[in-house]
């Protein structure tokens, strides 16, 4: 956040002499996804539902323009074996500063902070044996490290956090397929961490007990493996975005974002193959009446949300980043 709110005073210096002159809009954006909608046959077995609210202020005058960006994304998890419920809950923060070259076109730099809420779990079922404090627990383990105080009555406790800066050129391109074209280039770093005491079994009773013909030990460190890794790893992207809006009448306008991002990792230890491109398509209607306008849209995704939160993704979850996903938006804008 300190990065965020210095670009956030720079545009409020840069910009505030030519104040009298600002035009802008504000808004008010939310989109969900349920898996009971059945509208991708896709959809992993565990998935339940996601929701992402954001809200938006846009200042600029005929130099320069600044945009914030404060969104709630959260995703939801209902599973077989333990833990049952995974719950997601992260909040961003995204700053941007403009250069308008002319009418046209303009530049600007882009940061985005984002951390997730500390994630509990209270217990991991290894093949049938379920370890932690849950009704289904076969046996609860505790460790009396003081590192380990943090997880009260929990098993584990995983952390995550990211920032990501990009480049932006746009350009205003009227035609019958767009309206503008955005070229970007970016590099997100992402952080994850986590906890628990069952990394601790690495010799003894427990980790030579035998569950369906494997040791315990080696079911342990089989799941660990598959939780974020610890070292910082990035994901750089390259993008290009176009923007169109059709005028049906003097109320409506049809309207689609396409947006295709190429990416590349980098010190990112892959279970999975890492997927090398995303695309993200949204379209819907545009309602306006005198400064308001409303939104009715859906998004479908190529790979999942690679490439768009970044918060969402690490070895424990990279198996569900080749398929496709969408959700259903409503955006309500004031222009000013």
């Amino acid at each position: 956040m300190l990065i965020a709110r210095y670009i956030l005073l720079l545009n409020l210096c840069l910009i505030s002499p030519y104040s009298f002159s600002l035009e802008g809009h504000i808004s008010f954006d939310q989109s969900r996804t349920d898996k009971s909608w059945s509208l991708l046959d896709s959809f992993n077995n565990s998935f339940d539902k996601n929701n992402n609210n954001s809200t938006e202020l846009l200042l600029f005058n005929d130099k320069y323009g600044f945009k914030f960006n404060q969104s709630d994304f959260s995703l939801d998890l209902l599973r077989t074996t333990e833990p049952k419920e995974v719950n997601l809950r992260a909040k961003s923060y995204i700053s941007e500063i403009y250069y308008f070259i002319n009418q046209d076109s303009a530049i600007s730099l882009m940061f985005k902070d984002q951390k997730a809420d500390d994630q509990f779990i209270q217990c991991y079922t290894f093949s049938s044996f379920t370890i932690g404090s849950c009704d289904d627990a076969t046996i609860n383990i505790t460790n009396s490290d003081e590192k380990y105080n943090s997880l009260g009555n929990n098993l584990m406790k995983i952390q995550g956090q990211n920032e990501e800066l990009q480049l932006k050129f746009t350009k205003n391109n009227y035609s019958f397929f767009s309206d503008q074209l955005i070229l970007y280039i970016g590099a997100s770093k992402n952080t994850f961490d986590w906890i628990t005491p069952i990394e601790e079994i690495q010799s003894g009773f427990l980790y030579n007990l035998t569950i369906n013909g494997q040791k315990l030990g080696d079911l342990i460190q089989t799941e660990l493996s598959r939780l974020p890794q610890r070292d910082l790893f990035y994901i750089y992207k390259l993008g290009i975005s176009i923007n169109k809006e059709y005028e049906l009448n003097n109320f409506m306008n049809f309207f689609y974002n396409a947006d295709f991002v190429a990416l590349t990792s980098k010190k990112y230890d892959q279970i999975n193959k890492f997927q090398n491109s995303n695309i993200k398509l949204e379209t819907g209607l545009n309602f306006f009446y005198d400064n308001f306008d409303l939104s009715i849209y859906g998004i479908l995704y190529k790979n999942n949300i690679l490439g768009y939160e970044d918060i969402a993704f690490n070895q424990r979850s990279e198996h569900h980043f080749d398929k496709k996903f969408g959700n259903l938006g409503l955006k309500l804008q004031y222009n000013f």
